[in-house]
């Protein structure tokens, strides 16, 4: 069986990628064969279509830069983690093989699951676990209004986008469940519910993937490194860490009112309360002066004009 974790960013799919990792037989590299930014990068249509060389040097390329002639070296981002690969032109014919003997490369035993988590790959999602029957996907989401607040500070996206994002990507998700022949391949899986309640988080997520059992972690070890989070905001002292969940409401309210004015109702069905305005959701945009509008639709939280 083969994994890939995604969501928007700023949802904890780091976290849940080295969770998994720390698990017998499983092996989930975090921020790694971003196939979604591959396939641009490729120019292609479909995964099943045939590379020229230049468009293989390219996907190459853009993997982990210029190759050598016996592999290459892959960092990958989230844990600092050097994994080598064998990435000669003549290996592959595809993305989806390309993508698939990666993936191979990185697992250590026959027995192995291997996987890799990746974010914003919902363009391409649909297509790939077509392609690859044994492919699981985890999608992680988290309260738009957390998200929102932490993209703030390291990525400096304004608060409408980040909302548009997260509709978008959680109704692309939720297509692929309704899917019948697919159904049964994605889980959705909340950050929230994850740092709350992860014995009954993990249990759900270990009937999903049918795997005997999911232990809760005291603690994960990426190659030798010590992996608590990487919050934006530095207050994460353990692993499993609800100081995360419903940071908004202390730091920033607005952010809350402007995120009922947009998705109430894609929040309420995703489990999130939108109590401040619920009532006069769908005729508040239509009400508000315009100067009220242009306060929340134009708003940026403190931070936000640089990644820190």
């Amino acid at each position: 069986m083969r994994i890939i974790v995604t969501g928007q960013m700023r949802t904890g799919t780091t976290l849940l990628a080295n969770v998994l990792t720390a698990q017998p037989h499983i092996r989930v590299v975090a921020d790694f064969l971003h196939i979604e930014r591959l396939k641009n990068e490729a120019g292609v249509d479909s995964l099943n279509d045939p590379l020229t060389l230049e468009q293989k040097k390219n996907v190459i390329a853009r993997f982990v830069g210029t190759p050598g002639s016996d592999g290459v070296e892959a960092i990958t981002d989230a844990t600092g983690a050097e994994l080598r690969f064998d990435t000669d032109p003549a290996r592959f014919e595809t993305l989806l093989e390309f993508y698939l003997d990666i993936l191979e490369q990185t697992r250590s035993s026959p027995d192995d699951v291997v996987g890799h988590k990746t974010t914003c790959a919902e363009p391409v999602l649909e297509e790939l676990l077509r392609a690859v029957g044994d492919l699981k996907c985890v999608y992680m989401i988290r309260d738009p209004r957390d998200v929102a607040l932490s993209n703030a500070r390291t990525n400096a996206q304004p608060p409408p986008l980040v909302f548009e994002n997260w509709t978008q990507g959680l109704n692309s998700a939720r297509r692929i469940q309704g899917d019948q022949g697919l159904a049964d391949r994605l889980a959705i899986v909340r950050y929230d519910d994850l740092v709350t309640r992860p014995e009954a988080t993990l249990d759900t997520l270990a009937r999903f993937l049918g795997i005997d059992d999911l232990v809760v972690p005291s603690g994960v070890t990426w190659h030798g490194t010590s992996f608590v989070a990487n919050s934006s905001f530095g207050d994460v002292k353990k692993l499993f860490d609800p100081v995360g969940s419903g940071r908004w409401k202390t730091m920033d309210t607005r952010i809350g009112l402007l995120a009922e004015v947009l998705i109430a109702r894609d929040m309420r069905r995703a489990g999130y309360d939108a109590p401040l305005l619920m009532k006069l959701h769908g005729r508040l945009t239509r009400w508000m002066p315009p100067r009220a509008r242009r306060w929340l639709l134009e708003y940026r939280p403190r931070g936000s004009d640089a990644a820190t």
